[in-house]
């Protein structure tokens, strides 16, 4: 039975263009009847069309089947297995088994469809899917000529390019579709509407290579195999082969060359390409085929337990097969692969998700793997000061009681009595019904203690009896009490303002407000009194933020002054000599006036707190100790210098559910005092720290820490520093090259530290420091960034350079430090130098140090620069600058040209710069901490030196 189908007409509109990218390469997005001719054959085309009268042809064309036979010609280039053959012509009669090629002025006795300019019918044997016969006709209605270049007019007045239809319709009788018939959007001859497209496109000659060139037809991509499981793969191609041939076949397959069958049990595990080529008589048809087989695989967990930095790992690597050796790759820092068994180990250096790719090699193959393994960051072991001491009370405000060497605590629902002077719990004094106590003070002679209450009364206690007295019943719920003179008792109200209650009753006297109540909020939120008892102090929060000072010598209070201040205040506190007044301002700080005019600030204790509670003075008014938040740090007490407010140094708490709330100093000036309340199973206690701890001596005239901050960069240009040991003994220090953790601008991500002596020979090298964790935690100064690089080392005395470099050459901030660990040593670090380069704006050179001891340094600082091209150095800076600040960033001093000023004392010293653009200061410091700041005048840049001096340390 011969069936046909109509190859759809050719239409005379325009086109769009579309080439679809694939990862391979340009996909085409021709389309496929679904039919073809026979591999092998020769498509005789019986060209008629020289029935219709010649005209001359536009390009050059003997006639019009010449035309047509110069388009079979152009698809025959692109066609292996099948060619067009122009024949002779013939009846043009349908189903005869000739293929036709002709004009008609209809389409076998029916009108051409509107717009239709040629069609080709197809012919085949009913469901083969082969083509019999192939008939295209033109429509003879139309103006035709041939030629190249644009479609010359449209419709009936139009003239038509044979040409081009030929091309179109001669892809129809190869077996190609209408691409943008079946979504497709691409720049095709085989378009259904004609275009200026006057030849090929590469998807229509994409299409012509799908059908007719020469191939292997079966699947180039096989089920895959497995190791000592039988395998087969059949060969087949489209070019009549009769013999086949194959290279790089799998270990235990073979081929039968007569019949294309490869075979066999594999032995060997792995992806081979294999190169197969089917011989036919005409061509050969070659391919590569990917054999996948199946070995052996890794058994072993593809997602181990993590580890943290700094604790031991071991992995070990199993496969299903038996194994010879290992191998691992992308493995974190500080752990290796025994290639011999098979186990990773080692401890972790730096943190982060790694994937790792291991191998297990065998007689059968290899396997391999991906491994994921995380390792969190682990924090520096936290740090907590130990207390002399710790007793099991304590969950309220502390009062002193100078005259008994006693503190009194709230605990639970009752007043401790601790005696300071032991220290002992003396007892504990029970208190009425549930409401315990709060704001704690002592009469002005010694014998009430007051408290007030929860439940709109204030309690009190005989502090000779150590009993309790009655309750005195408030309007008001209050929040704090001070008595004053006369026994009248000030006490801040929730929404009442200040109350002056007589401390017989508790009848209220007066009251005033210090602020407009707002709803809502409380009005006066702390007070305190002088220790004449005559001045009022009042902490106002939050609707008029601001300090009061009321004159209450007389049962009239007078405000005297008021000052407005930011924040959330709270927790006022007084000097004993009365001086001097602290407050909370919340997150700003603990502020500080002068009593007698709070209008003028004396300034703001801060420590880098991200809340804050309040500070107390010492016994002697000479510290001032202030509870406070640090940021990732817990809490903490810092210790400040009264006369200057620099905190000279800090007490680490040890954590609590609720936190520590309160401080206290004892009678004698021995201890500050912190106590916290116990809540949900966090039980409460006080803890005493000693106010001047006992510290290993400081011999005088040291330095104790070195740094310098600059930008490091590759060869000449690293950061390098210098310093010397003198004495008579070995002395510990340690040396760190920071860099990730500076709140600086373009710093150093990875910086590696090494450390040479005096003849250059290298002592010790670090990248990062957690390869030697353990140690570093122990010298007191590991680094917050694991990147960053520490070498702890004892040295003998002499000379020393340290240098430091971006890991893979890379530039940026950093800076290089020496500590002192043994100050104690019979040696002293007797001074140190850093070249580098010297820019303008975060990259100028910065100098640290720290003068110990308890007695005036002599130092001398230096900034080099051009004497250094003396000594070989590129780029040397031309006029540097110099400028010393002390701890609170103050200018001490400055200098240009060292000549200008001190030029007897340097030369006197031995320390006189080469030459005379360079700058020096020789000065005479007391113990604290200083910077030196190296700049090249007008902003130029270039290879500086600075230097520190100790001239005592001999």
């Amino acid at each position: 039975m011969i069936s046909w189908r109509l190859s759809r007409g050719l239409t005379a509109c325009g086109l769009g263009a579309l080439l679809l990218l694939t990862a391979t390469g340009l996909a085409r997005a021709y389309s496929l009847l679904g039919y073809s001719w026979p591999a092998g054959t020769s498509i005789a085309m019986h060209l008629q069309l020289s029935s219709r009268p010649a005209v001359p042809l536009q390009d050059g064309s003997a006639s019009w089947d010449a035309s047509a036979a110069d388009a079979l010609a152009i698809w025959n280039q692109y066609m292996d297995s099948a060619q067009f053959v122009p024949a002779a012509a013939g009846q043009a009669v349908g189903g005869d088994g000739a293929n036709a090629v002709f004009f008609a002025s209809n389409v076998q006795g029916e009108t051409w469809p509107t717009g239709t300019l040629a069609i080709t019918l197809n012919y085949s044997d009913a469901g083969s899917g082969v083509f019999t016969e192939t008939d295209v006709i033109f429509n003879n209605n139309l103006k035709w000529n041939s030629y190249r270049g644009p479609v010359q007019g449209s419709g009936p007045t139009g003239t038509w390019d044979l040409h081009r239809v030929a091309l179109h319709e001669f892809g129809h009788v190869l077996g190609l579709d209408h691409p943008d018939e079946h979504g497709q959007s691409v720049v095709a001859m085989m378009n259904s509407t004609l275009s200026d497209l006057d030849h090929l496109s590469d998807d229509d000659i994409a299409g012509a290579g799908a059908l007719y060139s020469i191939k292997i037809t079966s699947s180039l991509t096989p089920s895959s195999g497995s190791v000592g499981v039988g395998f087969s793969y059949q060969i087949t191609a489209n070019n009549n082969p009769t013999s086949f041939s194959a290279t790089g076949l799998p270990p235990g397959l073979q081929l039968d060359a007569a019949t294309g069958l490869i075979n066999g049990t594999p032995t060997y595990g792995g992806t081979f390409d294999v190169r197969v080529t089917a011989h036919g008589s005409r061509f050969d048809a070659t391919a590569t085929v990917r054999i996948v087989i199946i070995g052996p695989v890794i058994t072993s967990n593809p997602s181990p337990a993590g580890v943290a930095v700094g604790n031991s790992f071991t992995y070990q690597i199993m496969a299903s097969q038996s194994s010879t050796s290992y191998d691992a790759i992308g493995l974190p820092p500080g752990l290796e692969v025994d290639r011999n068994t098979g186990i990773i180990s080692g401890v972790p250096t730096i943190s982060g998700t790694y994937s790792i790719t291991v191998f297990a090699r065998g007689p059968s193959g290899e396997a391999t793997a991906r491994l994921t393994l995380v390792v969190p960051p682990n924090p520096l072991p936290p740090y907590y000061d130990e207390p002399s001491l710790t007793l099991p009370v304590g969950n309220g405000p502390i009062a002193t009681d100078s005259a008994r060497s006693r503190i009194y605590v709230p605990h639970q629902n009752s007043i401790a009595v601790v005696d300071t002077a032991s220290p002992h719990v003396v007892t504990t004094i029970p208190i009425s019904n549930q409401y315990n106590a709060n704001k704690l003070s002592l009469s002005p002679d010694g014998r009430i203690l007051w408290f007030v209450r929860t439940n709109d009364t204030i309690g009190r206690i005989d502090l000779e009896s150590l009993t309790a007295l009655p309750d005195l019943p408030t309007s008001e719920l209050v929040t704090g009490i001070r008595e004053g003179v006369d026994h009248r008792l000030y006490c801040p109200s929730w929404s009442a303002g200040v109350l002056e209650l007589d401390a017989a009753s508790g009848a209220t006297l007066a009251s005033f407000d210090t602020a407009p109540a707002q709803p809502g909020y409380p009005n006066a939120c702390s007070v305190e009194i002088s220790p004449d008892r005559k001045t009022l102090y009042v902490g106002q929060s939050p609707a008029f933020p601001g300090i009061h000072k009321y004159d209450v010598s007389t049962p009239t209070p007078m405000l005297l002054q008021a000052v407005k201040q930011s924040g959330d205040l709270g927790n006022l506190s007084i000097s004993h000599d009365g001086t001097r007044l602290c407050f909370w301002t919340g997150l700003f700080g603990t502020n500080e006036f002068n009593t007698s005019d709070i209008t003028q600030p004396l300034g703001l204790l801060q420590s880098l707190q991200s809340t804050y509670n309040y500070a107390i003075f010492a016994q002697d008014d000479s510290l001032i100790f202030q509870l406070a938040d640090v940021r990732n740090a817990g809490q903490q007490i810092a210790v400040f210098d009264a006369a200057t407010r620099q905190m000279i140094r800090t007490i680490a708490l040890p954590p609590k559910t609720f936190g520590y709330q309160y401080l206290g100093i004892d009678a004698s000036n021995s201890y500050v005092i912190v106590c916290g309340g116990g809540q949900n199973g966090d039980p409460p206690r006080i803890l005493f720290y000693p106010i001047h701890p006992q510290t290993v001596p400081v011999p005088p005239h040291s330095l104790l820490n070195v740094s310098t901050r600059l930008r490091a960069q590759p060869g000449e240009n690293a950061l390098i520093g210098g310093f010397i040991v003198r004495g008579q003994e070995s002395k510990k220090v340690a040396l760190r090259a920071i860099g990730p953790s500076l709140p600086v601008q373009d710093k150093l991500a990875d910086p590696v530290l090494q450390l040479f002596d005096s003849s250059g020979a290298l002592v010790a090298q670090n990248d990062n420091w957690n390869a030697h964790r353990n140690d570093v935690i122990a010298t007191g100064v590991p680094p917050s960034d694991e990147h960053e690089a520490v070498i702890a080392i004892s040295l003998a005395p002499g000379s020393y350079t340290a240098v430091v470099r971006g890991l893979n050459s890379t530039s940026g901030v950093a800076l290089v430090e020496a500590y002192d660990l043994s100050p104690a040593a019979n040696s002293k670090l007797a001074n140190i130098s850093t070249r580098g380069k010297v820019e303008g704006g975060d990259n100028v050179m910065i100098g640290g140090f720290i003068a110990g001891g308890d007695r005036e340094t002599l130092v001398v600082v230096r900034a080099i620069g051009p004497s250094l091209v003396d000594f070989g150095v590129a780029n040397a800076l031309k006029d540097p600058t110099l400028e010393l600040h002390d701890g609170n960033g103050a200018l001490l001093a400055q200098n240009d040209d060292w000549r200008l000023s001190q030029e007897q004392q340097l030369i006197q010293a031995g320390l006189a710069p080469i030459d005379d653009r360079e700058s020096a200061l020789l000065l005479s410091l007391q113990p604290g901490a200083y910077t030196a700041i190296v700049r090249g005048k007008d902003a130029n840049s270039g290879v500086g030196l600075v230097e520190i001096y100790n001239l005592d340390a001999n």
